[in-house]
């Protein structure tokens, strides 16, 4: 699991984090733990990751709370926020991804959770 999860990340520039299982939330902590990492790097000027979590019925209020009350403890860098998208659908969630990717090219993106059934899937898309 390690290998394939090192290398989704490093392959991917993106993440939609979708509802999903235990599985799947252990690759979201898994990502966002890397990327709350690198916010102390950032004089290196290190590209984020983008992560769009798509809280469709409130699926990841709990998760987000969890991370506000740790932001609120002072154990997390509210900077975390910087990289943390949370959309309430799927719609929502690709006009977030379009607007990031306006910004900067973001050429790979790296669904977690499940997708029409299916867990692991990478889309390719050109930047505009």
């Amino acid at each position: 699991i390690g290998d394939r999860r090192n290398h989704m990340y490093e392959a991917a520039q993106s993440f939609f984090f979708m509802p999903g299982g235990l599985g799947t939330l252990d690759e979201i902590l898994d990502v966002v733990t890397k990327e709350y990492l690198k916010t102390y790097r950032d004089a290196e000027g290190e590209y984020h990751k983008p992560m769009i979590f798509v809280n469709e019925g409130g699926y990841y209020d709990n998760l987000i709370a969890q991370i506000e009350e740790m932001i609120k403890e002072k154990t997390v860098n509210p900077e975390i926020w910087k990289v943390i998208h949370i959309v309430s659908d799927e719609q929502e969630a690709l006009k977030c991804f379009d607007e990031i990717r306006s910004q900067a090219p973001v050429p790979i993106v790296a669904p977690i959770g499940n997708i029409g059934g299916s867990h692991q899937i990478k889309v390719s898309a050109e930047p505009t």
